[in-house]
């Protein structure tokens, strides 16, 4: 695994989210999520992957499950190869927190995102030999 995946993967388990207002189910956070923020802070710049052609598509099914795609360009210093992942799954949320279990080892697996309706937000810490910073994701329902 290179140092990339290492970022993300340790990003997913740092992952934590805000705070929300009331508590939800799996019934209220159902419905097709476009990401609206996808930006990376490492070392003190920001990237904003979004205009680079990075893309989050993410379905959350009533029956807890997920389907869709993340698509990451290479972007220097960020992230050095393409990523193209299925986001198939499964999902569980306790309060107004959401918290991905994909299939595959994608960079969202493991990832806790707060559930303020219509919006599913995640702030992760990044942190290995070389880099700190964070990754903000915004999904909206669309």
């Amino acid at each position: 695994m290179g140092v990339a995946a290492r970022v993300w993967v340790a990003a997913a388990l740092l992952g934590a989210a805000g705070c929300g207002d009331g508590s939800v189910g799996p019934q209220e956070v159902a419905g097709r999520y476009e990401a609206t923020t996808f930006a990376v802070q490492i070392n003190g710049a920001t990237t904003e992957l979004l205009s680079r052609g990075a893309s989050v598509d993410l379905e959350l099914r009533a029956d807890g499950t997920t389907a869709g795609r993340i698509i990451v360009p290479a972007v220097p210093g960020v992230q050095l190869t393409p990523v193209d992942h299925d986001l198939a799954g499964t999902f569980e949320v306790s309060s107004d927190v959401v918290r991905l279990n994909q299939t595959a080892d994608t960079y969202l697996d493991g990832v806790f995102f707060t559930a303020d309706p219509p919006e599913l937000r995640s702030f992760i810490t990044i942190s290995d030999a070389t880099r700190t910073g964070s990754v903000t994701l915004i999904l909206t329902r669309q």
